[in-house]
């Protein structure tokens, strides 16, 4: 196969010079696979923790039941999850009161819900690292969580704002997950599997990696901060329920290699290049694959549609995480592109309309409708991504023919 824009020439150059141990990736244009290659330690079938990209299978399983009528996009979070019923917020003056605007799903799909992740920055976010803590020494204690109880336990921190009235890059994906759990009866790992895995032929993907695939387990790497080498570090299969860790969006060093007890469906997941591709390839095509539709048209479309208000834009431009998106939006849990002219300090070159979304461990995908192009990179480092490859790829992925 030819070296398509480039990109295996710019990746292997990456890796020559020290500054990426292993990556894989697959760009297809127009329905043909353009390239499909693996690098360094990696090869083109290896598997990575995708982190915040399995938000896109949450979100698709959620427009799915609402396309059942299972669930609605106005209904509030406490009519499935009741402990946030009465749920606190913080106040701009740093009280703490009862929020007046019901939290909903439609929130949590647009990280305006000011449910955080566990930082140490905000009340809120203080709150919920000592909440993770909590559940973890309770789990070493013997006293278990699962997907339920711990979302359940969330409702005990109070949002960043109330919600609609701002922007977090948070845990309203996780949140999400326990909702659908509860709407369905089905855990989220069966949701997925069912309803966009097996229809799609994703093999290589789930909440674990099968003891007999571990061969095939990504390598990881640290990068130095100074000069940005990387130095691969040990990756050990975690055996157990893994009831020791809530999986948030935070780098692991171990392997699932059985289901975790918190099924994260902000970022719990394993999959391949190729796999993820085909997800992204029923979103370009309006909902369906190879005669399999999961969605439809009308639904894919609002999905990428950016929603947020000038108020809510102006929080994520001020976001640790949304900030490093210029450019974009961001709706049902997807960025989704706006002004490509602030978009270009991150090497894009695509158009209005183009979405997808972003790892913890330096993987990335896209979506550009107008150009019939998709594309998933994937890496495994503790510091994110390789950030000059990440412009060059960009560009060359989206460059016209």
């Amino acid at each position: 196969m030819q070296d398509y824009h480039g990109i295996g020439r710019l990746i292997q150059e990456a890796v020559d010079g020290g500054s990426l141990g292993g990556a894989s990736i697959c760009v297809i244009r127009d329905g043909e696979v353009k390239i499909l290659g693996g690098y360094g330690c990696d090869g083109a079938d290896s598997i990575y923790k995708i982190y915040s990209m399995t938000k896109l299978f949450t979100s698709t399983v959620t427009f799915q039941l609402v396309e059942e009528g299972v669930i609605a996009l106005g209904d509030p979070v406490a009519k499935y999850l009741p402990e946030f019923a009465s749920h606190l917020v913080y106040a701009p003056d740093g009280t703490v009161e009862v929020e007046r605007t019901p939290l909903t799903i439609q929130h949590l799909l647009n990280m305006t819900s000011g449910i955080p992740y566990p930082f140490d920055g905000t009340p809120s976010q203080r709150r919920m690292a000592e909440l993770e803590a909590d559940e973890i020494a309770r789990a070493k204690a013997g006293i278990p969580f699962t997907t339920r109880s711990a979302c359940a336990a969330m409702a005990s921190v109070p949002g960043d704002f109330e919600p609609g009235r701002g922007w977090e890059y948070g845990a309203g994906a996780d949140l999400l997950g326990g909702v659908l759990e509860v709407a369905t009866g089905k855990t989220l790992e069966a949701l997925f599997r069912e309803r966009v895995f097996e229809p799609l032929g994703m093999a290589d993907t789930g909440f674990y990696v099968a003891p007999e695939k571990l061969g095939r387990v990504a390598g990881q790497f640290h990068r130095d901060p100074a000069y940005q080498y990387v130095s691969r570090v040990e990756t050990p299969a975690r055996d157990g329920a893994g009831q020791d860790i809530l999986t948030f969006m935070a780098p692991s060093d171990k392997v699932d290699v059985e289901t975790p007890a918190f099924l994260s469906g902000g970022g719990g997941c394993y999959s391949t290049a190729e796999d993820y591709s085909k997800l992204l390839q029923m979103l370009l095509n309006k909902g369906s694959l190879d005669g399999v539709r999961l969605l439809r048209p009308e639904t894919v479309e609002f999905m990428a549609t950016p929603q947020l208000t000038e108020e809510q834009l102006a929080a994520k431009a001020a976001d640790g995480v949304g900030m490093c998106v210029p450019g974009y939006s961001y709706s049902n849990l997807l960025r989704i592109l706006i002004d490509p002219s602030q978009a270009r300090v991150l090497g894009v070159g695509g158009n209005v309309g183009e979405f997808g979304w972003d790892g913890a461990g330096g993987n990335f995908c896209l979506v550009d409708p107008s150009e019939g192009v998709t594309a998933v990179f994937m890496m495994q480092a503790y510091e994110c991504g390789e950030p000059i490859l990440r412009r060059s790829l960009y560009r060359a992925i989206v460059a016209g023919e």
